[in-house]
């Protein structure tokens, strides 16, 4: 109404035939893109709820349907006529600004080449084809740079870990890729800009970094500024350069307060002046007052690291030290400072003895007296196992003295004292000896022993094998399969419907979180008339022995023989039926190193827990493909209350023997048969004191 109604200067403007929009009949072209206002020219088709019916069909994999992909067409239809429009300097200011503040950005090792400008622009040269490309293609949820010339490279999520993009030589670098090249392909002290700032800065010189897009120590003037380069948050809008100065708080030689102009006098001639410095024009004598760093402040005259460093700093006689560092050395030269207290112990154990007790590095008392160790030059001459590989490691500790060839009229079987003795580590380690195997372990190709992805689960060499064991039936463990360990621990289920003894084996390799073994007599009280107290009937006699334990599945190898061990585990609190129907409970003998071996008895409750940090097994492939060889499982399962009733094989009564009952509750057995019950161990009362001495 109020543009019909003229109240409003809307209808004052004078439009061309044309169509024009400005005061002067001119055309703006905007807007640039023109549609019917929805419903003035067409009616909209409802659906049952009564919304307008989407004209670009069901959201499935798209939002919006196809219209989707009308709109992104529709934005980069406008976009470029924004960024392109000769009637108006936005969409070229736009561009401007972008390039400005990429200038205006810090400079990295990785700010070279095409997509930079060559190097002039230090995040990388903005072209309105990123933004577009961007606006074309970001309703499928790709991500483009909106830098380099090339907005395809690189790019994350297409083809791998990192697409190279259609023209990688136009387009971004990555800075960890950038030095990780530089590594590969040249020197790597060459390349590596500390150590080429470092060299810089010893030899007062200006350097540059591999690209040479940034200065090192600029000038050769070590106390101003580390490094300097073109643009970057210094400049003022990209104008002028970026410096990164130097610590205000600098020690040694580099400290600010010793001055580069002062003379330092050279050992070598008398006026004679070092690199340091120069004299002063007409001078040939030292500044007297000058600061100066002297041997005197590091390290004390005689002490015993003196000798180390005395040649890294020459004497400058006549000259002052820094201030606060001639505290209590005495005087301010190094030759007259008065010698050091820590140079008065004597720190070597082949001085200080005489005559027969008298140690040298030729001798055998070492040897003699079982105390010998490797030397330094020795261990330097011994196989590097990382190089050799395990089997060739020299095993130094077992009977280390036989190595040196000592004499007849030593011990022959004499070992070290100071050297704990061990099985052989070449042999006998863990890898080897219980199968737990090194998931940190390198192959020659330097490839980790880790979980492959690449390849499926049960076609795997499992790093551990106990943990892999799958379960069998055997009436005793089977010795021939990976089931050593240090601490034995498993579990076999009797087979209901065999007389002799067979068992489903089941392997863990676990660790024990908690183990209690509770024993309880059952009294009851019986009052008679005129008692007062209460008197005892014995009625009978209990045990039960409750875990705790963790197993973990170290390799992808591992997990799913695992978590089948756990399930045949559940399934034996549940019933067992037999041929007729009839439900029965599961026996099973439970062996936990020398505590309990092969005991029967039954499992009452056990609980299954994911401790929060576990990690899981998610089954995807190095592609990001399903991996049917394994399942989305944690690798971690706590199993915790397990309540174990023995069933005792015999009559539970007080031991019948001293040395070696009947009623033995604790097995002291590793194998059938076998009691370490049998053993006698001797005392020598001789060595206890007399027995009468303490008689009461």
């Amino acid at each position: 109404m109020p543009l019909i109604n003229s109240t409003t200067d809307f209808n004052k403007l004078k439009y061309t035939s044309s169509g024009g929009d400005r005061w002067d009949q001119g055309k703006s072209g905007q807007p640039y893109i023109v549609k019917s206002i929805p419903g003035a020219n067409d009616t909209f088709e409802q659906q049952l709820d009564g919304t307008p019916q989407s004209n670009g069909g069901v959201d499935f994999l798209l939002r919006g349907g196809l219209k989707a992909a009308n709109a992104a067409l529709t934005d980069v239809s406008r976009l470029t006529q924004m960024l392109f429009d000769t009637k108006s300097p936005n969409g070229f200011e736009f561009i401007a600004k972008q390039n400005v503040l990429s200038r205006n950005n810090v400079k990295t090792e990785a700010s070279f080449g095409l997509g930079y400008a060559g190097g002039a622009l230090n995040q990388g040269i903005y072209t309105p084809v990123g933004t577009l490309a961007q606006a074309g293609v970001g309703f499928l949820g790709a991500h483009l740079n909106l830098l380099g010339l090339d907005p395809t490279s690189p790019m994350t999520g297409i083809g791998g870990d990192q697409f190279n993009g259609f023209f990688p030589s136009a387009g971004l670098n990555t800075y960890f890729s950038t030095v990780n090249q530089q590594n590969l392909t040249n020197d790597i002290e060459d390349s590596n800009r500390l150590v080429n700032l470092n060299n810089a800065v010893n030899t007062n010189t200006t350097s540059q970094t591999l690209r040479g897009n940034i200065t090192l120590n600029p000038g050769g003037d070590t106390q101003t500024n580390v490094l300097q380069y073109g643009g970057g948050p210094g400049s003022l809008l990209g104008i002028g350069n970026t410096n990164i100065p130097f610590a205000d708080q600098r020690t040694g030689l580099q400290s600010a307060k010793l001055p580069k102009d002062v003379p330092f006098i050279n050992p070598d001639g008398p006026n004679n002046y070092s690199v340091y410095g120069k004299a002063p024009a007409g001078t040939g004598t030292p500044n007297a007052e000058a600061s100066q760093v002297s041997k005197g402040n590091l390290f004390v005259s005689g002490s015993g690291v003196t000798g180390t460093f005395a040649s890294i700093y020459p004497d400058f006689a006549g000259y002052g030290l820094i201030e606060g560092l001639a505290l209590n050395l005495g005087s301010s030269n190094y030759t007259d400072q008065p010698a050091g207290s820590i140079y008065n112990f004597n720190n070597s154990v082949y001085a200080g003895l005489t005559g027969n007790d008298r140690l040298t590095s030729n001798d055998l008392k070492l040897d003699i007296r079982g105390t010998r160790v490797l030397t330094q030059d020795e261990l330097y001459e011994k196989d590097v196992a990382s190089e050799s590989g395990l089997t060739n490691v020299s095993d130094f500790r077992k009977n280390i003295i036989k190595d040196f060839g000592l004499s007849t009229a030593q011990d022959p079987n004499a070992v070290s004292s100071v050297l704990s003795i061990s099985p052989n580590y070449t042999t006998k380690n863990k890898q080897v000896r219980v199968n737990q195997g090194d998931p940190g372990k390198g192959s020659n190709l330097g490839v980790k022993n880790v979980l492959h992805y690449g390849v499926a689960a049960n076609t795997l060499q499992a790093i551990d094998k106990i943990n892999a064991l799958k379960m069998y039936e055997s009436t005793v463990v089977d010795l021939t399969k990976a089931t050593n360990d240090f601490v034995k621990f498993r579990i076999a289920v009797i087979n209901n419907d065999k007389a002799d003894g067979t068992a489903t084996y089941i392997h863990f390799r676990a660790l024990i979180d908690g183990f209690s073994d509770a024993y309880t007599a059952k009294w009851d009280a019986v009052q008679y008339v005129g008692r007062g107290e209460e008197l005892y009937n014995y009625k009978g006699f209990g045990r039960d022995i409750s875990m705790d334990f963790t197993v973990y599945a170290q390799s992808k190898a591992e997990l799913i023989p695992m978590y089948k061990k756990l399930n045949y585990l559940a399934s034996t609190l549940a019933p067992d039926y037999n041929a007729a129907g009839f439900m029965r409970g599961n026996i099973v003998r439970l062996t936990v190193g020398g505590y309990l071996y092969e005991q029967a008895g039954i499992i009452k409750g056990l609980t299954y827990t994911v401790p929060m940090e576990s990690t899981w097994e998610i089954a995807i492939n190095e592609e990001g493909g399903n991996d049917e060889s394994v399942k989305e499982l944690p690798h971690m399962i706590k199993v915790t209350g397990m309540s174990f009733t023995p069933i005792q094989s015999f009559v539970p009564a007080k031991a019948d023997s001293l040395e070696d009952p009947t009623q033995k509750y604790i097995a002291l057995a590793n194998s059938a048969g076998r009691t370490n019950y049998e053993d006698t161990y001797a005392i020598d009362y001789n060595q206890q004191g007399s027995n009468e001495s303490n008689a009461i």
